[in-house]
């Protein structure tokens, strides 16, 4: 049965411990079919923190935190802050489980029993997080791998100078990071058809839609917005087609070979190449 709980703080103890505010109403957060509600109450001029959950009686319990009018603003931004971070940090750590499942069971004999005992959280947690179930959080592992893996290829390149040095650079940093995942080797080699569905038929308009968002940037001081995205369509397509069936005249993890490549046989204006 939930205990209703209010905390006055003076605002040096805000200063000094305002996380000392969140600690019993962020694991509030977890319990089942609770609310957490964060609200700067601008008649009282105080920030509210707290969570309305029913009892046994399923009455429903105020919970709040009320500070003085002079730290509202300030508590009611780093609640939401920490609230929104926790929230990111839980969904993290489920796609990680989701991630060590895979690993273990495969993507077909998974469950959301199984991310559950990995993540150590209930089923009610997971839902609330990814609502729709097992096909919504492969989804979500799929964008975020995707993200992380564009981020890294980004930060690689954001320091070339010219059009040709940008595209070699992501050609090379890309065909490496896919050959050295091991995540994806064991899934390759345990089931290979899912594996290559999302890197081809199914997965190759998620792929170029993340790419587009992060690379287009890249190659906009040298081309049109529209000419870079197609630009980078074409890049993404053959990496992937590159990755997958290796050729024994080019390989991209080496600067020199794509290098090449781009030369021979992509053929871009002269003068956006410098």
């Amino acid at each position: 049965m939930l205990v209703a709980w209010q905390q006055t703080a003076r605002r040096d103890d805000i200063d000094r411990h305002p996380e000392q505010l969140l600690d019993f109403i962020l694991n509030m957060h977890e319990i089942e079919e609770a609310a957490v509600f964060v609200k700067l109450d601008q008649e009282v001029n105080v920030a509210r923190i707290g969570v309305v959950a029913p009892s046994e009686r399923t009455e429903e319990i105020d919970v709040f935190a009320s500070i003085g009018e002079h730290d509202a603003t300030n508590v009611f931004a780093f609640c939401v802050d920490q609230l929104a971070f926790r929230t990111h940090k839980l969904n993290d750590a489920i796609l990680d489980a989701t991630k060590t499942a895979i690993e273990r069971w495969g993507v077909e004999r998974l469950t959301i029993n199984d991310v559950c005992d990995v993540a150590k959280i209930s089923r009610a947690t997971l839902y609330r997080a990814f609502p729709g179930g097992k096909e919504v959080l492969l989804e979500a592992l799929r964008v975020r791998e995707l993200e992380l893996f564009f981020t890294t290829l980004r930060a690689h390149a954001e320091g070339e100078t010219t059009l040709e040095d940008t595209i070699v650079r992501c050609m090379v940093v890309a065909t490496t990071e896919l050959r050295n995942d091991q995540h994806l080797a064991l899934m390759l080699a345990a089931e290979p058809g899912d594996v290559l569905a999302q890197l081809t038929v199914a997965g190759v308009p998620r792929i170029v839609r993340v790419a587009t968002a992060y690379l287009t940037p890249l190659l906009e001081p040298y081309l049109s917005r529209k000419e870079a995205a197609e630009l980078v369509e074409v890049l993404a397509r053959l990496v992937i087609s590159y990755f997958l069936a290796p050729s024994s005249q080019y390989d991209f993890t080496k600067e020199q070979h794509a290098r090449a490549f781009i030369r021979a046989h992509v053929p871009i204006n002269k003068g956006a190449m410098q």
